[in-house]
């Protein structure tokens, strides 16, 4: 218990020694939810089991999957040692109101004033879709809310209903979406880029009805009308959603409930912004922000497993800033001008190329069952050597496919008719007519039980004396963090061959008790050389997005973040409040030191401030942590909901 964020070695994490066993079967905790699919001595499937939880999200299901709470595995008189983290007031003179970058702030002078000596980034705000299961079944459970904003010196860090509609998401009113299919609008997934920095705007959701389509923040950009989505047909049951690590694909696990086998769903999206956009591109398949104006399935690739679960996917063209391309915006740069390709651009992106960096040559994704106790490893180079033998490599068959389809006329900010790429004989064809692109199983690993996965990204930005390889990660629900070397299946640079080998193990890590969620770090982390087994003074600086993770642990009401050298691992901090009595998941900022818990049986959204906010907006604007105890932690706030909250993507709002 008590919240600490000094570091200490991975034998000294707890573990799951509770006695609770996780691991499902027929007769155990998880038989109602999934534990009865699989008979664990014979491997066969019961079809009819395996077709109901297929499409089971509903409240007692999920909660059963995310396993055991403090609750269920202490005791009723065991004392509470966790602290109360200090929390700033709410403050009536810091209501706004209206349509303004934030309803309420916490820091900054009363009356919405705005005077500000040295402004700097002027104004700017992080939104998340909320999931949650609502009390109200006629309640989609799906919020938009602002999780932190600034203007000059005003600073918000009390998650808290968005601006330009909140409840429920206006994402959720498409005109579009029911022609599609779309009838039931409660979602139970979603995935964003987590590496795209500020241009994740969507998070590809998953509903209970078999749609997939993208919920976004209220500048997107995408036009009333034009919204994109897929409804599978009624025997492929979606389980799980990924975005590779600039927008260019999506991916869908599938059950097929006729047959009692798996598939994975490959989509190549297309950013919907106009020329000047900072981070986009309007050309399908490459890095975009976000904001999708179309999404073509590419087809399935059968998985050799029949129960997807949980899915994380990376690839290795990067980009974060404008100096990563010529020091101009990413959409001033055309490809293709009146149907032709400009072989003379093209060219800078090839292999070799001074702008090879920002278009993806290997990638992967993995994909755990947690009722089969496996892990596959799914090869994804192939889609993207097409998509750049094409774009780039290829001048005929650019010029004949895409530069032809690239041209359309220009009412909606240049945003084509969600259905200009379908079709078999259009640019990017499927799989069934260019069978070279589709993804291979690189392998498969057993893991006893793995509830979550995440892929990290070791890109070119990272400095080159750090030596780890890129890393995969597996949570078993037993308490087991798997760490894996991924450097077959991505490189860091894409002018670097993948080899398509499977990943290897390279350590067993005992996290938190009862865990249910990997979240992604953002930055570096420094800790002393010798607790990761080094020598010399200096402090390693783990990159985060790659060699550090962040564990959820619902059993042991903490958040623990691990920092890795190698096969080395240190915790690297970990905290509980009085305030977080069921933590389920988490999300990162990516625009100041912000997190978000989602609070399942609490009912809530929890921001938490790990560190000063130093110039944000106006240059002599500090919100300096208030230390509670030595614990160098603030409560930003919290906030509501009508139903326990369960799952929570965010992003800067552009």
């Amino acid at each position: 218990g008590g919240a600490s964020t000094g570091s200490g070695s991975a034998s000294e994490a707890s573990g799951s020694d509770d006695g609770v066993d996780d691991t499902g079967g027929p007769d155990g905790p998880t038989a109602a939810c999934g534990g009865r699919i699989v008979d664990a001595q014979t491997g066969a499937i019961d079809a009819e089991e395996y077709a109901v939880q297929a499409r089971a999200w509903d409240r007692e299901t999920i909660d059963c999957r995310l396993g055991p709470r403090w609750s269920d595995v202490h005791a009723d008189d065991e004392p509470d040692t966790r602290p109360d983290l200090w929390e700033p007031p709410v403050d009536p003179a810091k209501y706004c109101g209206g349509d303004n970058t934030m309803n309420t702030y916490e820091f900054g002078p009363n009356d919405c004033s705005s005077e500000c000596s040295q402004p700097t980034d002027t104004y700017g705000s992080v939104s998340a879709q909320v999931f949650y299961l609502p009390d109200d079944p006629s309640d989609p459970g799906a919020d938009r809310v602002l999780t932190h904003a600034w203007e000059l010196a005003r600073v918000a860090v009390r998650p808290q209903p968005s601006t330009g509609g909140s409840h429920p998401d206006p994402a959720l009113s498409s005109a579009r979406w029911p022609s599609l299919g779309f009838v039931d609008p409660h979602p139970f997934a979603q995935a964003r880029a987590p590496f795209a920095g500020n241009w994740a705007n969507s998070a590809m959701t998953l509903f209970r009805d078999g749609f997939v389509g993208p919920m976004a923040t209220r500048t997107t950009g995408v036009p009333a009308g034009n919204e994109v989505g897929f409804k599978f047909p009624d025997n492929l049951a979606p389980t799980a959603v990924a975005m590779t690590t600039m927008n260019e694909l999506a991916l869908v696990t599938l059950w097929d409930t006729d047959t009692q086998t798996s598939k994975l769903a490959v989509f190549a999206m297309h950013g919907n912004y106009p020329a000047n956009a900072s981070s986009t591109w309007w050309y399908i398949g490459l890095p975009n922000s976000g904001g999708f104006s179309a999404m073509k399935l590419l087809g399935y690739l059968d998985l050799p497993i029949a129960t997807p679960t949980a899915m994380s996917a990376v690839s290795n063209g990067y980009r974060d800033s404008p100096h990563d391309h010529w020091t101009g915006n990413l959409g001033d740069i055309v490809l293709a001008e009146n149907g032709d390709c400009l072989a003379d651009v093209t060219a800078h992106f090839d292999i070799g190329g001074e702008l090879s960096h920002i278009v993806a040559s290997s990638g992967y994704a993995v994909v755990a069952s947690r009722w089969e106790h496996k892990v596959v490893f799914v090869d994804l180079t192939p889609v993207f050597a097409y998509l750049r033998s094409m774009y780039f490599e290829d001048d005929a068959r650019c010029d004949a496919e895409v530069g032809p389809i690239h041209q359309w006329s220009c009412p909606d900010e240049c945003n084509p008719s969600p259905t200009h790429f379908d079709g078999d004989d259009v640019f990017p064809r499927p799989f069934s007519a260019v069978p070279e692109a589709t993804p291979l199983i690189a392998g498969v690993a057993a893991v006893d039980e793995p509830r979550d996965v995440f892929a990290g990204l070791q890109s070119w930005k990272v400095s080159g004396d750090d030596p780890d390889p890129p890393k995969a990660w597996v949570l078993s629900a037993q308490g087991t963090l798997h760490m894996f070397d991924a450097g077959g299946l991505v490189t860091r640079h894409p002018d670097e061959a993948s080899t398509g080998t499977l990943p290897t193990e390279l350590a067993a890590i005992e996290v938190c008790e009862h865990p249910t969620t990997l979240a992604h770090l953002q930055g570096e982390m420094e800790v002393a050389p010798a607790e990761l087994g080094l020598e010399g003074a200096d402090p390693v600086r783990v990159n985060g997005r790659n060699s550090g993770i962040a564990v959820v642990c619902r059993g042991d009401r903490m958040i623990q973040t691990w920092a890795t050298r190698g096969s080395a691992a240190v915790v690297h901090r970990e905290f509980q409040d009085q305030a977080m009595g069921d933590p389920v998941d988490l999300e990162l900022s990516m625009r100041g030191p912000i997190w978000s818990v989602a609070d399942f049986d609490g009912q809530a959204m929890i921001n938490y401030q790990m560190g000063d906010i130093v110039g944000t907006g106006c240059a002599d604007t500090n919100v300096v942590v208030m230390p509670t105890d030595g614990i160098a932690i603030q409560r930003g706030g919290k906030l509501e909901l009508p139903g326990p909250v369960f799952a929570i993507t965010e992003t800067n709002v552009n």
